[in-house]
């Protein structure tokens, strides 16, 4: 697996600050095209840098042990 060079790496910390940031969205941040953004969060997958995408809540959990 090869580094995450520094394009990657501002795509990476936009993600996490905004997981749900839409290709367009970060390819503005980077000044890339959006096919390319697409591209490079790909291989972040494929290559297990990115491991998965979460949702938190500031909610308590009224629905657990129901």
């Amino acid at each position: 697996m090869s580094q995450p060079d520094r394009l990657d790496r501002q795509i990476l910390s936009h993600l996490v600050h905004d997981g749900r940031a839409t290709y367009q969205e970060l390819s503005r941040e980077v000044r890339l095209s959006a096919s390319s953004v697409a591209e490079r969060v790909r291989h972040l997958r494929a290559t297990g840098v990115i491991r998965g995408y979460r949702a938190e809540s500031s909610m308590r959990r009224p629905w657990v042990g129901r």
